[in-house]
């Protein structure tokens, strides 16, 4: 490949990456990359498709199975959504978040957060995130503020921030007001999509006028479920908006209780047959016996 950039770009070629990188490191890390010694960055990485190795790249990015970050620690990275994973985005979408904080000297904190009533969900969620990302266990403590009070799961970590944010497309920060079903979900088959949504079920959806359903500050969001849930034939809906507490607009949203049935087939074939307590959750929300 040296022989071939030489030729094809420049005898200079390294150097044009250096600038391409765009940050300074030592010369000392940049010839650790190449006997080996160090990890090269995969933002350094994806430079080099600038160079026309866009092949070679995606082959040696489908062989990566962890990556170390700037604080040494090594965290397994998923290229493939998985039932586990779309159900993790089910959730952080309905009832979790993925703020930035600012930390000591200037840095940054990059966090998963996701908070729930029932501590014993969250033991099964945390659980999840270790098969999956292999990193230190999460944190679950319990919080109350003056928007009421739960349970809360924190995972602070780069790698999984961006897993959420960069390739699952889930937005950041306070996603309330803009927040939508990411486009990569809403490209799947229904039988990738059940995880999804029953992860909505565990964190958002309850019990709602004889059906189920919830409330969402972004309208966005309520369409886009009512478009998803529209691909396996339910009939979802908008009930409206209406001022919470004089403060901001929440939108409606409903599965009336004749389409029950069918949402319940639709995750029980797809996703739930190894998970009956999940199963019982939903006919519980539903009030379907």
């Amino acid at each position: 490949m040296n022989v071939r950039l030489k030729s094809e770009v420049s005898i200079n070629w390294k150097l044009k990456w250096i600038k391409l990188v765009g940050y300074n490191f030592s010369p000392s890390s940049f010839k650790d990359w190449f006997i080996g010694r160090a990890s090269i960055p995969l933002v350094a990485l994806e430079k080099l498709k600038l160079f026309g190795l866009n092949k070679e790249v995606n082959e040696l990015m489908q062989t990566v199975q962890y990556i170390s970050t700037t604080t040494r620690k090594i965290e397994k990275i998923s290229f493939e959504l998985n039932s586990d994973l779309l159900y993790l985005s089910g959730l952080i979408l309905g009832d979790g978040s993925l703020p930035i904080t600012h930390c000591k000297e200037g840095n940054y904190g990059y966090k998963v957060l996701i908070s729930s009533g029932d501590k014993l969900n969250l033991a099964y969620v945390s659980k999840i995130f270790e098969i999956n990302f292999e990193p230190d266990k999460p944190l679950i403590y319990f919080r109350k503020n003056d928007f009421g009070s739960s349970w809360v799961l924190q995972k602070d970590s780069k790698v999984i921030y961006r897993f959420f944010t960069k390739l699952v497309g889930i937005c950041n920060g306070n996603k309330a007001k803009n927040a939508g079903v990411p486009q990569l979900i809403k490209n799947m088959q229904v039988a990738s999509v059940a995880a999804f949504l029953s992860g909505l079920v565990d964190s958002d959806i309850g019990s709602h006028g004889g059906g189920m359903g919830c409330t969402f500050r972004s309208k966005l969001l309520v369409d886009d479920l009512i478009w998803l849930l529209g691909k396996p034939g339910i009939k979802a809906k908008n009930y409206g908006s209406h001022f919470k507490e004089n403060k901001y607009i929440q939108h409606g949203f409903s599965i009336p209780k004749s389409q029950i049935k069918a949402f319940k087939d639709v995750l029980e074939k797809n996703y739930l047959p190894k998970r009956k307590d999940r199963v019982l959750k939903l006919y519980s929300l539903a009030g379907v016996p």
